[in-house]
């Protein structure tokens, strides 16, 4: 026998002995397979890898071929190659390579569906959950409704008496005690033009099922000719002459003037945000537009809007509103813009409550209001600083009383004030109807 070389005698020996836990007779089969060149491609391929790579060890570096992968194997087990992943689909003249078919049939993906209002959205965020149905109204949207009506009308009955004294030195003079009550009204006028208007306009959203600009100036000028009591001068020329025929918008321009933008408009539009509450474009359009039958000016337009964008939010819970108002004042006033706008940083002795020459200034009216909403937790306590502070003050507490229920509720107000107004039920129940008449959901 010619004698081997060391190199071969090594390879010879590396070849020949079988890994640890692997018998010799399997050893042996697969030396026999090799050298017939019989069995499977699988099992060709197998037994190649493990004669060219050998047994590995952990920790030791391994050669991989370019279309295998080795994975560190158990004691005993022979290696397995897994193949990789094809590469990405290429763009070839314009279309994807097509990949291999799935194993099964990949299931269509369900209907994505958004948030669509501030109150279907708010579930995770604090905010009201969408009304599914009539009889499913959110317990707090209700109270919050019929808190913002009840605000309306115990500010406006709670300011009448400090109306026309002017300055809060003044009102002290005249009620040293202060004024913590609701006056009586007079006989047979049982609310001022500001509750009186309002509620006008809540009955006919309530009865129409929406805004119908010559059924509500009809209301008006009925009351007008009925009572009437604190009917402001551009209300008043504006109902005449829809009682003498005009078109209810056409009335509003011509007793328009230049030189005035009272707050007659929005001292009356909080039914607008509770019966559009859902619909924010409506909700801005209505209110603009019964602002316009009496008052055209656009400062009073935009301040209705603003207003009942404001209660809007409150009503969802939102108390930190002014940045979403004023993103929605597009094209509004400067003036008004910017008066909403330094509300947050506003301190109470910069409001322009007292201002000689400016009462009733609607802008004034807004900022007051909003300021109250953002600023004064108790709105016992916010309505009567109103009506003993001076100014338009009916008025301005009659708004801010809005917005302040809307954001409270119904529970915030004193049991004294609800009895003293006697109609108190009725104008929660006419708040709750507006709120089940807003519009269905898309």
């Amino acid at each position: 026998m010619a004698a081997r070389s060391p190199r071969e005698s090594a390879h010879r020996r590396a070849v020949g002995r079988a890994a640890p836990g692997v018998s010799a007779r399997r050893g042996s089969v697969a030396r026999r397979r090799q050298r017939r060149g019989g069995g499977s491609a699988l099992f060709r391929s197998f037994d190649h890898e493990w004669e060219r790579v050998g047994y590995h060890r952990r920790g030791q570096p391994r050669h991989r071929r370019r279309s295998t992968v080795q994975l560190p194997r158990v004691e005993g087990c022979r290696p397995h190659p897994h193949r990789v992943l094809p590469p990405l689909p290429e763009l070839q003249r314009g279309r994807l390579q097509q990949r291999p078919s799935l194993y099964r049939t990949a299931r269509r993906p369900a209907r994505l569906r958004g948030p669509r209002s501030p109150a279907e959205r708010g579930g995770g965020a604090g905010l009201l959950t969408a009304r599914v149905s009539d009889d499913a109204l959110d317990p707090r949207l209700v109270t919050r409704a019929r808190g913002a009506l009840l605000g309306l009308v115990v500010g406006n009955q709670l300011g009448v008496p400090t109306e026309h004294l002017g300055t809060a030195k003044a009102i002290y003079e005249a009620f040293p005690q202060g004024v913590r009550d609701l006056a009586p009204p007079p006989q047979g006028s049982p609310f001022d033009d500001d509750a009186a208007m309002t509620l006008l306009l809540a009955e006919s959203l309530a009865e129409q099922g929406d805004f119908d600009a010559h059924d509500v100036a009809e209301r008006w000028v009925k009351w007008m000719k009925q009572d009437g009591r604190g009917i402001g001068f551009t209300t008043l020329r504006a109902l005449r002459l829809i009682e003498d025929g005009t078109e209810p918008f056409e009335a509003g321009r011509l007793a328009h003037n230049a030189r005035a933008a009272s707050n007659g408009a929005v001292m009356r539009c909080i039914p607008v945000a509770l019966r559009y509450h859902d619909n924010v474009d409506r909700l801005i359009r209505v209110s603009t537009q019964q602002a316009a039958i009496t008052h055209a000016d656009e400062r009073c337009t935009w301040g209705a809007a603003a207003v009942n964008l404001a209660a809007r939010e409150l009503l969802h819970g939102n108390q930190h509103f002014v940045e979403e108002v004023v993103h929605r004042l597009q094209g509004a006033p400067r003036a008004l813009v910017e008066a909403i706008r330094r509300v947050p940083w506003e301190q109470e002795s910069e409001l322009p409550i007292s201002v000689a020459g400016e009462a009733g200034y609607v802008v004034h009216c807004v900022e007051i209001a909003f300021w109250c909403a953002m600023h004064r937790p108790s709105l016992e306590e916010a309505l009567i600083f109103l009506a003993e502070a001076g100014g338009d003050t009916d008025t301005n507490a009659a708004v801010a009383g809005a917005l302040l229920g809307a954001r409270d509720g119904e529970a915030a107000f004193p049991p004294r004030w609800l009895e003293q107004l006697g109609a108190g039920r009725g104008v929660a129940t006419l708040a709750e109807r507006l709120i089940t008449a807003a519009s269905p959901k898309p």
